[in-house]
């Protein structure tokens, strides 16, 4: 059910109901009510028929605007041009698409109900570019977005992150967020949400510290995957790219000053292709998809390519400017990983090296160095099963010789791990075996709008869904993705049963553990199943998006579903990521 509010003069706003393919058109006349000549306070719906011409009396209450399927696009055009001259128009509902209760689909209804209930609440009471005091009169202040309106009208003692959740999730629904135009100015037609879909992926192996990787400078590693996932794509001209979007945590040495855009420059791309680095640490290649999604959704881009990339090997020492003149010591920081140059307001529990914690979150849990061990050897078991079955042969690059991901070790066993001396604490069940190493890699993946996927004749791979990031306390980094995976569950609808193939990231082996006690009804059968970041390795800005690669082939696979990524993030975060096939 698509919703419309309406404004006439002397008249409260009324919500008009239409039908699945009902189409309006939202104008705003030239006699329409101002103040200053900034706040439209007036407007007037007008309907679009299968006449030749849009029709400009108001919509009546209830009233259905019958359009015929084979003629909306040439009607829709036809009533933009006809009102282009008196009026600014947008078609603001447009949904001809059957429903189907697979776990996307009831992802996307459930997020129309939820907004359509918010929306009829909290918009009749204004005017759209308008803004309501406390005694629900209106007042001027400009064009305003429409989810500043619905914060407006969110409960006073809501707290902050429900007020983000609930306007995330009208955005995205109702497909809105961009104020009223001021006179002369025209307003895009078809503001319906738009879907964002992984069209291809390239990375290079992932190199152990040290290893046959640790020769390339990070921005050209960042480079290779890029320059191959173009070349890919002869029909695509790279001057189309509207966006590269790379994760990377480090920063401090060949990766400075905006490694994404560095890294374009390198690969040949036009210097016309903007580029921007993303740093949430684990989460850094994830977000950079996330952000490229919506840029998609939002109508911002129709392609983008998203990755990241990671050289722990090269990572510089770096040296602290002193506070006093003429210091009697000089310390040098090693930013491989962890805590450097630590703000000195930062509580000691906070401090935990990262191992440390995930240790005390294994402890706290009830799990085991005998369940850690476990797991890291069926880690490392899938990946080399799934490298000797073929299934990354066709997106990882070779480099420098290397073929193969580096640091997997198909002898590990449960006798040689229970010979590891505890890594972080001096009792301590965290191990260097059941741990993820230190290495260096890059992936560059093709995200794609509806419209381009068809204009260049791609099929996607998947389409990217919903997304959530929680925080939690910073020892607490290693239980984060257990609420952000209640959090993205319950955002979408859905529940673990719906959920065809999980993605966790192995940080250490306490992290999907720890998903899989505190979470219900996850079968651990369909987690990491070609194995995970122990084996493969943890890059850390390129990590998140092997997690979404792998779960995507994954799920393709096995003839589709949906699939869900979760990443564990240092200083206390949690990413959780839906992606769909089929």
């Amino acid at each position: 059910m698509l919703h419309a509010v309406r404004q006439a003069p002397d008249q409260s706003g009324e919500v008009v109901r239409l039908d699945r393919g009902d189409v309006i058109v939202r104008g705003v006349g030239h006699d329409a009510a101002r103040h200053d000549g900034d706040v439209v306070e007036v407007e007037e719906v007008l309907t679009v028929t299968t006449g030749e011409r849009a029709q400009t009396e108001p919509l009546e209450h209830g009233a259905q605007a019958d359009l015929k399927r084979d003629r909306l696009e040439a009607a829709v055009d036809r009533a933009q041009r006809d009102v282009a001259d008196a009026h600014h128009a947008t078609v603001i509902g447009i949904d001809d698409l059957p429903v189907k209760d697979v776990p996307a689909q009831r992802e996307e209804t459930g997020r129309r109900q939820r907004c359509a209930e918010r929306e009829r609440a909290a918009l009749p009471v204004g005017l759209v570019g308008g803004a309501v005091d406390n005694h629900g009169a209106n007042r001027p202040r400009g064009p305003r977005r429409l989810d500043q309106q619905i914060r407006d009208a969110l409960p006073a003692g809501q707290p902050p992150a429900e007020q983000v959740a609930e306007l995330d999730r009208c955005g995205r629904a109702i497909g809105h967020g961009a104020s009223l135009p001021a006179r002369g100015q025209a307003e895009p037609v078809g503001s319906r949400t738009m879907d964002a879909f992984i069209v291809d992926a390239v990375r290079t192996p992932f190199g152990r510290n040290r290893g046959g990787l640790s020769g390339i400078r990070v921005d050209d590693l960042a480079a290779l995957p890029l320059r191959a996932l173009v070349a890919r794509h002869p029909e695509l001209d790279p001057a189309q790219i509207d966006e590269v979007l790379l994760g990377d945590t480090n920063q401090a040495g060949e990766d400075n000053r905006n490694v994404a855009r560095m890294a374009l420059l390198l690969a040949g791309l036009p210097v016309s292709v903007p580029g921007v680095t993303l740093n949430r640490l684990c989460g850094s290649g994830g977000e950079a998809i996330i952000q490229g999604s919506r840029m998609i959704r939002c109508g911002d881009a129709d392609v983008v390519v998203a990755g990241g990339v990671e050289g722990m090997s090269r990572s510089p020492f770096i040296l602290q400017k002193p506070d006093e003149a003429l210091p009697r010591d000089m310390k040098l920081h090693s930013t491989a990983v962890g805590w450097r140059m630590v703000n000195p307001a930062m509580p000691d529990a906070w401090l935990l090296s990262l191992g440390a914690a995930a240790e005390q979150t294994a402890v706290r849990l009830g799990i085991t160095r005998e369940e850690m061990d476990a797991w890291s050897v069926r880690s490392h078991a899938r990946a080399h099963a799934a490298w000797e079955a073929g299934l990354h042969d066709d997106v990882v690059l070779e480099v420098e010789g290397v073929r193969r991901d580096e640091s997997i070790r198909p002898d590990t066993s449960l006798d040689g791990l229970a010979k590891l001396r505890p890594a972080f604490t001096a009792d301590g069940i965290v191990t260097a075996g059941n741990s993820s190493p230190i290495n260096d890699g890059a992936l560059a993946m093709l995200v794609a709008g509806e419209q381009a996927c068809s204009a260049h004749g791609w099929e996607p791979l998947a389409r990217i869904g919903l997304s959530v990031t929680v925080g939690v306390a910073p020892q607490e980094f290693g239980y984060a993705p257990v609420p952000a995976i209640r959090a993205l569950l319950d955002r979408a609808g859905l529940t673990p049963a719906d959920i065809a193939v999980w993605e966790v990231q192995e940080a250490f082996a306490a992290v999907p553990l720890a998903v899989l006690r505190e979470v219900d009804g996850i079968d651990e059968e369909t987690v990491n199943v070609q194995g995970g970041a122990i084996a493969y390795g943890h890059p850390l800005g390129a990590s998140a998006p092997r997690l979404v690669l792998d779960c995507v082939r994954e799920l393709r696979r096995r003839g589709g579903g949906t699939g869900l990524v979760a990443a564990c993030i240092g200083v206390g975060q949690g990413q959780a990521l839906l992606v769909h096939v089929g």
